[in-house]
């Protein structure tokens, strides 16, 4: 559904589509742009994130390139944002992913910062 050729630097995807470990929404050139990749739990991403799971089998990818959205989101997380990250944050509930995106959307709009695109 999202290609690479649509991304640009400093970036956010919040992708909410199919919880299966064999359906992907980013094609590959995505996947190779992609900086940091989120999941609501690690435990659950083997069997819901099919982006992370193809990545993987493709070599493209290994799991501990992956954060936990708690982790990034609280004081464990020790890496630092660098300019022209893009992020992708993948499974995870529609609702509560599609309620981050608005947040995300509303504040850069405010703050006049960014090209944003909802899809």
């Amino acid at each position: 559904v999202i290609q690479g050729s649509w991304l640009d630097t400093e970036t956010l995807i919040i992708a909410a589509g199919p919880a299966s470990a064999h359906i992907q929404e980013l094609d590959e050139a995505a996947i190779k742009l992609v900086s940091h990749f989120i999941v609501d739990s690690l435990t659950q991403a083997p069997y819901e994130a099919g982006d992370i799971n193809i990545s993987v089998d493709k070599g493209l990818l290994h799991w501990d390139q992956v954060s936990e959205l708690s982790t990034l989101v609280s004081s464990k997380h020790t890496s630092k944002q660098m300019p022209g990250s893009i992020y992708v944050k993948l499974m995870g509930t529609g609702l509560a992913d599609v309620a981050a995106a608005k947040l995300v959307y509303d504040t850069a709009k405010e703050r006049d910062t960014g090209d944003l695109i909802m899809l």
